[in-house]
């Protein structure tokens, strides 16, 4: 594939493309417990004793530049952009591309979970387990059905779903005029 590595091992760019890559090797040991968030152009991790977040890939906006000052409990990865769940009050915390404001989580929410789509970020709010989304609205993507709590929800392109935690049903929203379970 032009502009990648030929030799086999890497899915990173070869080092003559201009994009500027974090770390600038190709081989990442994760702990066999250790938390990958896997985004667009980009993958982080955390080790399993949580803490500073970890990242590598593209860097065209700082998406694989963390805050090095911050531990983390959890993180998500969208295309350009990713949020962790912060170990000492579980708000939020992102970093990257944020042309839509999907680095720019609510202010002083507490969640208990994270989903980065391409271009916009979901979470369960620790609260009242509702879920609440930032960023773009194409498809009304980022806006979930008020009132409903959930377990736990994912987030991809153009829709979100959510696990219901009464009855263990799966609501989506966004783009789903398709049949999803074809």
């Amino acid at each position: 594939m032009p502009g990648f590595s030929d030799s086999g091992d890497s899915c990173l760019p070869s080092p003559d493309d201009s994009t500027t890559l974090i770390p600038d090797s190709a081989v990442f040991i994760v702990p066999r417990d250790g938390r990958l968030a896997p985004g667009g152009y980009h993958t982080c991790f955390l080790a399993p004793s949580d803490g500073p977040a970890t990242c590598m890939g593209y860097n065209t906006a700082g998406e694989s530049t963390p805050p090095a000052d911050q531990s983390f409990a959890a993180l998500a990865s969208g295309d350009y952009h990713s949020c962790g769940i912060l170990q000492k009050n579980n708000t939020v915390r992102c970093w990257g591309d944020n042309i839509y404001g999907q680095s720019t989580p609510p202010a002083g929410v507490a969640f208990s979970q994270i989903s980065a789509g391409s271009d916009y970020t979901c979470g369960v709010r620790a609260a009242d387990h509702n879920a609440q989304c930032w960023g773009a609205s194409s498809f009304e993507k980022a806006n979930p059905p008020g009132g409903v709590s959930f377990s736990q929800i994912v987030t991809l392109s153009d829709y979100a779903c959510g696990i219901q935690s009464d009855d263990g049903a799966i609501v989506c929203w966004g783009g789903v005029t398709r049949n999803l379970w074809r």
